[in-house]
């Protein structure tokens, strides 16, 4: 029987963007394609019936979404603890890194221009389901190694509060990039005040190990602005939020900026 499956971004992040506030508790989103603000809940938002066969589902539980879903839970605790404390060392071991690596490489390979991609340069994909090149390129992406295993390799690992009154949102394809002037610097947004910074150690000696805090909200505005970009990018589908605020900022960037995006 099939079943409506996550297609990039797991249910154990967008959980933490439900709004608390509201009785529905649901998530609200930017709907790339109609520019229209959305809500759905956080099992529903970015699924396909039967995308992924009952082997594709165990395959991305198994090799990602289990150990996620358990990192995020204590990254969300260190939050809690140091919301209102001094920001210090970070605790986390080389198999924490490795998670959120794998995490970052399973967004790319369950992304829509990877898979459009992998249409336009097969010569069997024709010859099988969606649902079945869906799977094979779930497994022959994450097994396979090359230049994306090469840059996250040398990237390390920070933690990223946001102390401010304004909220982080999580695009569809889970992560974006901003500030390159300083080498690769990738945001993975885990929950509205929290994200994980990969950094390229040797170009930022000061991030290792560390929490860092970002108190002025014009900068969550513009890591925001860099998730609607990056989403337009790589699928057009959805940017989500705890904050109907929130999407309503990136509505109207939409709007004015709808021929750069």
């Amino acid at each position: 029987m099939a079943i409506n499956s996550h297609i990039q971004l797991p249910n154990s992040i967008l959980k933490y963007f439900r709004d608390e506030s509201d009785s529905e508790k649901k998530v609200w989103y930017l709907d790339i394609s109609s520019g229209s603000i959305m809500k759905a809940a956080s099992n529903k938002i970015g699924t396909s019936k039967g995308y992924y066969s009952d082997f594709g589902e165990n395959f991305w539980n198994r090799t990602v979404e289990d150990s996620l879903a358990k990192l995020n839970h204590k990254f969300y605790k260190i939050y809690m603890q140091k919301e209102n404390a001094e920001i210090g060392s970070l605790p986390m071991s080389q198999d924490d890194k490795d998670i959120i690596k794998k995490y970052i490489k399973a967004a790319m390979v369950r992304s829509s221009l990877a898979y459009k991609t992998m249409k336009q340069n097969s010569f069997t994909a024709e010859l099988f389901s969606e649902q079945e090149n869906h799977d094979a390129l779930s497994y022959f992406g994450m097994i396979s190694t090359g230049e994306v295993d090469c840059i996250l390799d040398k990237l390390d690992v920070a933690f990223l509060i946001n102390q401010t009154d304004r909220d982080l949102v999580v695009p569809r394809n889970c992560y974006y990039e901003i500030n390159k002037s300083s080498g690769i610097n990738i945001i993975v947004p885990v929950f509205p005040k929290g994200a994980w910074l990969l950094f390229e150690k040797e170009k930022q000696p000061e991030w290792i190990g560390c929490i860092g805090a970002i108190a002025n909200p014009e900068v969550i505005e513009v890591m925001n602005v860099c998730a609607l970009q990056y989403e337009c990018t790589f699928n057009q589908a959805f940017v989500a939020s705890n904050s109907y605020f929130e999407i309503e900022r990136l509505q109207f960037f939409q709007e004015e900026h709808q021929s750069d995006l």
